[in-house]
């Protein structure tokens, strides 16, 4: 497919074609894939799989900003579900 058939939306790339535009732009495949509202793959699973955890998690940090300590703060968060999950598990 024609990078140019992107530019001028009339196409939409696949995963496979983000990570390649990604790597040879040397941008974030992940803010590339959130430009044509697409969520990679593994990520969706990972989200079906813990479909609980996830969405509390995302709630939880939506008024954060990105400071060293609020990083360390989301980093403790998400710890704290990860342990919740394994001990239910």
């Amino acid at each position: 497919m024609p990078v140019s058939n992107i530019e001028k939306g009339k196409a939409m790339p696949n995963s496979e074609m983000l990570k390649n535009l990604a790597s040879a732009l040397n941008a974030d495949t992940d803010e590339l894939s959130a430009l044509v509202d697409q969520i990679d793959p593994k990520i969706s699973q990972l989200i079906k799989g813990k479909h609980s955890s996830i969405p509390s998690f995302l709630r939880s940090t939506k008024d954060l900003t990105q400071t060293v300590s609020t990083a360390t703060k989301t980093q403790e968060v998400f710890l704290h579900l990860s342990n919740a999950e394994v001990a239910l598990a």
